[in-house]
């Protein structure tokens, strides 16, 4: 289930209700989080610890990882 979805100019992420991460689009500066610099044309998971908060920019992604000790932000 998808909690919330981030778009930038050339890719998306979309983070699960299990704070997963997933990423599909442009990676020329391998900022899908993938380990690679391929584009990727379906969603992808992410090998990330379970996260709290995602944003994306031109060329960028931002993760943060969920603390034990704090609730999960997700929208309601």
């Amino acid at each position: 289930e998808v909690a919330s979805l981030h778009c930038s100019s050339e890719s998306s992420v979309l983070v699960g209700r299990d704070g997963s991460v997933w990423t599909s689009g442009w990676n020329e500066h391998g900022n899908l989080g993938l380990g690679h610099t391929d584009d990727s044309h379906t969603w992808t998971k992410v090998q990330l610890p379970p996260t709290a908060f995602v944003a994306a920019g031109g060329a960028h992604v931002l993760a943060i990882e969920q603390v034990e000790e704090e609730p999960l932000l997700l929208p309601k």
